[in-house]
């Protein structure tokens, strides 16, 4: 079964493919000597504290009944 986050990632690969956005590698370098560098530099890291954020705020799952006697 596909994950959320890959069925998320497709989505927003094929909008970026449909506006002309190129993919970038997330181990490949960047400059931030630009705009756009720093832009996604700065996009990057506002991503990791939402989902950061989004893991401490997430239910923990109910355990199951233990039947030991």
């Amino acid at each position: 079964m596909v994950e959320d986050d890959e069925l998320d990632f497709a989505r927003k690969m094929n909008y970026g493919s449909s506006i002309g956005v190129d993919f970038v590698s997330a181990t490949q370098n960047f400059s931030t000597a630009d705009a756009m560098g720093r832009l996604e530099k700065y996009f990057n890291e506002a991503v990791r504290q939402v989902k950061q954020v989004d893991k401490q705020h997430r239910p923990k799952p109910a355990r199951a009944p233990s039947f030991r006697k």
